[in-house]
């Protein structure tokens, strides 16, 4: 199961993946199944090597998709660390 961040950065996955199966007019499941954005969500991949290490994505879905998906977690880490950056420095003021 997923927590809360790793939840938010599924359903961010989820409503990219929409949006290309609209595009290429496939149902969702045909772009990255719910397992595979459920493993994008647990090994964070920032990466094309990272990334074809997630079960359901090879050469070909990368070469595709990989990069738009990238792009989410790329942007999701970025938040979490600046998140996180912020609450330290809130706590070293205490």
């Amino acid at each position: 199961m997923l927590d809360s961040r790793g939840q938010e950065l599924f359903e961010q996955l989820r409503e990219l993946r929409s949006v290309i199966a609209g595009e290429e007019n496939v149902p969702p499941y045909i772009i990255f199944s719910d397992k595979t954005l459920v493993d994008m969500c647990v090994t964070i991949p920032l990466n094309k090597e990272e990334m074809l290490r997630v079960k359901g994505v090879g050469e070909n879905k990368f070469s595709r998709f990989g990069e738009r998906f990238l792009q989410i977690i790329r942007n999701y880490t970025g938040r979490i660390n600046e998140n996180l950056s912020s609450e330290e420095e809130k706590g070293c003021g205490s």
